[in-house]
Formats: C-alpha cells, structure tokens, sequence
C-alpha cells in the first residue's frame, strides 16, 4: 500500500464508493477514533 496521501485518499473512497469493506479495513488504524456530525468511532471495525 502507497503512503502517498493522494494514493491514500483515491483508494479510500473507491473502496467506499464499491463497498470494498476488506480494503477499507486494511487503510485504518487499529486504534482509529473518529467523530463527526453523522457517526462516532473508537476503533477500526
């Protein structure tokens, strides 16, 4: 996997758009925290 930040990113949001959940697993942390207006997470899965 690129660490490229635009790689990253294009990668990310095909594998949203395609429900890619396998590939959208493997580009988060395991220790991922998020909050945002539509959701709260405090890990990867």
């Amino acid at each position: 996997m690129s660490d490229d930040p635009r790689t990253l990113t294009a990668t990310y949001f095909r594998a949203w758009k395609d429900k890619d959940f396998t590939t959208l697993r493997a580009l988060l942390a395991d220790d991922l925290t998020f909050r945002g207006p539509l959701a709260s997470l405090d890990d990867a899965d």
